[in-house]
């Protein structure tokens, strides 16, 4: 298996655990796409930037439903078994075991390899600050919503 896999129409990267964050970023970039890192150390490995909490990471706020995590193959630091977690959905395949790996600074289980979620370089992304009045039935709101967003991408081009 190679040490770098990107997958760029489902926006992944399988990645071993010791490849460093720069060499990681670069092959990316080669393919136009990047993990948007902001103020990681890029000498780090993607293992132990894992373990310690994957700080630069884009915040899980930005997209609740989206995940940096997708999957991950790692080693029980007491009993030597292996987990692996495939590349799935976050809510269909049962409870999210990434908490088991993602800041736990390998207290539990030590990444051998990581499924990453990607972006593409040249995807826009616009952030729309809209809240829908409250006493508005779905039919005002959703017709309010789509001249915002109709406003926002005009601005945005």
């Amino acid at each position: 298996m190679n040490r770098i896999e990107i997958d760029r129409t489902s926006l992944l990267v399988d990645v071993a655990a010791d490849v460093t964050l720069d060499e990681l970023e670069s092959t990316l970039s080669r393919e136009g796409c990047t993990l948007y890192l902001d103020g990681a150390s890029t000498s780090a490995t993607v293992g132990s930037w894992l373990a310690e909490g994957a700080r630069g990471a884009r915040s899980p706020y930005a997209d609740p439903a989206d995940h940096l995590l997708a999957g991950f193959e790692a080693t029980n630091v007491a009993t030597k078994e292996e987990l692996f977690v495939r590349a799935a959905p976050r809510k269909s395949v049962g409870p999210d075991l990434v908490a088991l790996v993602l800041g736990m600074r390998e207290r539990f289980f030590v990444v051998r390899r990581a499924t990453l979620r990607i972006f593409l370089y040249d995807a826009t992304t616009v952030n729309l600050p809209f809240v829908a009045p409250v006493d508005a039935d779905a039919g005002d709101a959703e017709r309010a919503l789509l001249t915002r967003i109709g406003e926002e991408l005009a601005r945005a081009t």
